[in-house]
């Protein structure tokens, strides 16, 4: 099981977005893994782009991203944080908890078991040092291997980046049901 996660909006309450957006993007079959990333880098030198990121494409790459890497198969989770409603006091008052917290919710709800696991490494260091600790002290079988990575030189995070964006883009519509697999 390979997993790829990123994320869209501020961890934790002390920002000004509303919603904050993690998506997994998981599969279950190492050749659809690497055909998804082949065709992600066929569009990188098509568009001429070192980095596919939903905040920075027009709406025109987004189409053909996501119509580019809809023939494989893989299964997308998302976890969409309404911050507005969230009454425990520490993850409104530490944003270590508060991503911590919804990364480990989304992978336990995902059935994730057994995974190797690449998230954007461009995370906030006091974040991203939280998180390697907190994933690294799990004894339950999720993670077989934990990696942060560079979205630049990582094609899949980049589509975990663009899922979360295109989620975050519409946060308030009733969540649909995320999980695919063809």
């Amino acid at each position: 099981m390979l997993v790829f996660i990123d994320e869209s909006g501020a961890p934790g309450i002390n920002s000004h977005q509303q919603y904050f957006v993690i998506a997994l993007l998981t599969f279950y079959d190492l050749n659809q893994a690497i055909g998804t990333q082949a065709q992600i880098n066929q569009l990188l030198v098509s568009f001429g782009k070192a980095e596919f990121k939903f905040s920075q494409c027009k709406a025109a790459e987004r189409d053909a991203f996501f119509q580019a890497i809809d023939k494989f198969t893989f299964r997308v989770a998302a976890t969409i944080v309404d911050k507005h409603i969230i009454q425990n006091v520490a993850l409104r008052s530490d944003s270590r908890k508060f991503y911590n917290y919804f990364l480990k919710q989304i992978l336990v709800s995902s059935n994730v078991v057994d995974a190797q696991i690449r998230l954007d490494g461009k995370a906030i260091r006091h974040l991203r040092d939280a998180l390697v600790g907190y994933l690294n002290a799990q004894q339950d079988g999720m993670v077989k291997n934990f990696q942060m990575k560079d979205s630049k030189s990582d094609p899949l995070i980049q589509a975990a980046n663009m899922i979360a964006g295109a989620i975050m883009l519409q946060p308030q519509t009733k969540p649909l049901s995320l999980a695919r697999a063809t």
